[in-house]
């Protein structure tokens, strides 16, 4: 766990400093919004890529004994829907 601490919550204070610095150049709010926007770039570069990495994911899981063998991933609810009737 303290590696888990470490990773995430050790780098915090080089960012903290890196933003409080180019903050007192252009001001704290576009410090945050810039923060926002990276944010925002990152989760639509993750939610692009998110179904290759679920394709790249399937063969781990089914060798794991995760999923069964022909399982082809999450169901909708459709498919759920459809069978139960």
């Amino acid at each position: 766990m303290i590696l888990f601490t470490l990773a995430f919550m050790g780098i915090m204070p080089l960012g903290i400093l890196l933003a409080g610095s180019v903050a007192s150049v252009i001001g704290a709010p576009a410090i945050l919004a810039i923060g926002g926007g990276v944010c925002i770039l990152a989760a639509l570069v993750f939610a692009s890529q998110l179904g290759k990495i679920r394709k790249s994911i399937h063969p781990i899981y089914v060798r794991l004994g995760i999923l069964p063998a022909g399982s082809a991933g999450i169901p909708t609810v459709a498919q759920l829907t459809a069978s139960k009737e």
